[in-house]
């Protein structure tokens, strides 16, 4: 694979086509076997003459994401966001993984609210405004990935750019 293993992780995500399920696990489990097997074919594979090892496991245990790739990226899946109470515990739970991570990627799953995405997108990016130092400590990249079915919060609105297409 090319890119490091946060950005490779990023593009085997981008490439999962969940089906939809009931919760939460269900789509834990699925995007660990699609990780997996993605993985598997690619394990061998050389970053400057090192041959790269990698594990992808279930986290269990409070403050700790939902999978880890090498314990080193972290992985958080949220099914059906939609609500700001919902969106602050995952900002806060986000500002909680950076101790345990290199980097966190932010899945989302389910029916998700558009107005929460953005939101999410907003929170995230005033986050990494926040994290921007001058220390020798590098920290964390977060992503949001979108694979949610979308909700919107208000009824389609006339567009001059909108021709029916």
């Amino acid at each position: 694979m090319l890119g490091g293993l946060f950005e490779d992780t990023i593009r085997i995500v981008k490439r999962w086509k969940p089906k939809k399920f009931s919760n939460e696990k269900e789509y834990t489990n699925d995007l660990v076997d699609f990780l997996r097997y993605e993985f598997k074919g690619n394990h061998n594979s050389f970053e400057i003459g090192i041959q790269r090892r990698i594990s992808v496991t279930k986290e269990d245990g409070r403050g700790l994401c939902d999978i880890a790739i090498n314990k080193k990226i972290g992985i958080e899946l949220k099914k059906d966001l939609k609500s700001k109470s919902e969106i602050n515990r995952l900002v806060g739970q986000t500002v909680g993984y950076k101790k345990d991570y290199q980097d966190v990627i932010i899945v989302l799953v389910g029916d998700t609210k558009e107005d929460a995405l953005e939101l999410l997108k907003d929170d995230i990016s005033e986050l990494r405004q926040n994290d921007i130092g001058f220390g020798l400590n590098q920290e964390p990249r977060i992503k949001v990935i979108d694979k949610a079915l979308r909700t919107k919060n208000r009824k389609k609105t006339y567009s001059p750019y909108n021709f029916g297409f």
